[in-house]
């Protein structure tokens, strides 16, 4: 088996679009069938095929880069697979009133957060925007998607999720008409900034941590720009090319990973299109998916411990 070079993955998913893909599917492995028409079913389009080796060459050999994925991780794919297939949904989830600090809850605090503006609207939008990023830190501390779109078990792993949780967030808000549509950019993203920091020192690094967040930024901004080409069609590269190269250090045994990944992205900002903008605004939000199901199915254990020393990858080092 042979690993399609890029020129040929675009030939055969041009094929795949012409509805001739029969010709490539039949030389699919069942499993491999199965995350493929799982995908199909979940997005309505032909299954970009840059992961699956696609060719056979006549004597049966393998090429030396090939990576045949364990009987567990087959599983595992194909169970995300499936609850990717679920219809995008409504993000809305309530999230309670808006409290004053506890410092200030008496009438005489309450009635000088008032006096300081705790009610005006630039206030509930700063909020809103630090209760956005408590959604996205939901998603990445439980450590189900780390392990579902196999992004590693140090910081890295968890920096990946964060990081496209807050990319899809400001892709979402280009669509929001809002006067201090910019207040809640700002709170929103500082919230990041200062979560990505925490974690550094948490995860035991007491020096050039500057370095650290100076190298993470330009990351993000950079995944962003590529990404935002992807979207806007842009770009001659696909989702799933920028993460693998961005986000897997363009290691070709990950490639079923980046075009998973690529997938809940996909669908999860089909969600985000899904949800007003007063929802977004106000913080009500609640990510879509769980891959509990899918871990449990293929017996990989949930626990997850970020604590270990960080490591970039060595295209960042």
């Amino acid at each position: 088996m042979l690993r399609c070079s890029r020129t040929l993955q675009r030939v055969l998913l041009q094929a795949a679009t012409r509805h001739t893909s029969q010709l490539i599917t039949n030389s699919l492995k069942p499993t491999q069938f199965a995350v493929c028409s799982a995908y199909e079913k979940a997005f309505n389009k032909p299954y970009q095929f840059n992961s699956f080796k696609c060719l056979s060459s006549d004597h049966g050999h393998h090429s030396d880069d090939e990576h045949e994925p364990s009987e567990q991780d087959k599983v595992r794919m194909s169970e995300v697979y499936k609850i990717l297939s679920h219809p995008p949904n409504d993000l809305y989830y309530d999230r309670g009133e808006r409290k004053v600090p506890t410092e200030l809850d008496n009438p005489v605090g309450r009635l000088l957060a008032r006096l300081l503006g705790f009610n005006s609207e630039k206030s509930k939008l700063g909020t809103g925007g630090r209760r956005l990023y408590g959604a996205v830190k939901e998603m990445s501390d439980t450590g189900e998607m780390q392990k579902a779109f196999n992004t590693g078990s140090t910081f890295w792993a968890t920096y990946v999720i964060l990081s496209l949780h807050v990319w899809m967030v400001i892709w979402r808000l280009r669509s929001v008409n809002h006067k201090d549509l910019k207040h809640f950019r700002e709170w929103f993203y500082l919230a990041f900034q200062q979560d990505v920091e925490k974690r550094i020192y948490a995860s035991g690094v007491d020096s050039r941590v500057s370095k650290w967040l100076r190298t993470l930024e330009e990351h993000f901004f950079r995944t962003g720009y590529e990404l935002d080409l992807v979207l806007m069609g842009q770009s001659d590269r696909t989702m799933s090319d920028v993460l693998l190269d961005l986000y897997y250090a363009n290691d070709s045994t990950k490639i079923d990973e980046a075009d998973m990944l690529a997938a809940y992205i996909d669908r999860e900002l089909e969600c985000m299109k899904m949800t007003e903008d007063a929802v977004i605004l106000s913080g009500n939000v609640k990510f879509s998916c769980s891959f509990i199901q899918a871990l449990e199915a293929a017996d990989i254990p949930l626990e997850f411990d970020e604590s270990a020393v960080p490591e970039l990858p060595k295209n960042l080092q």
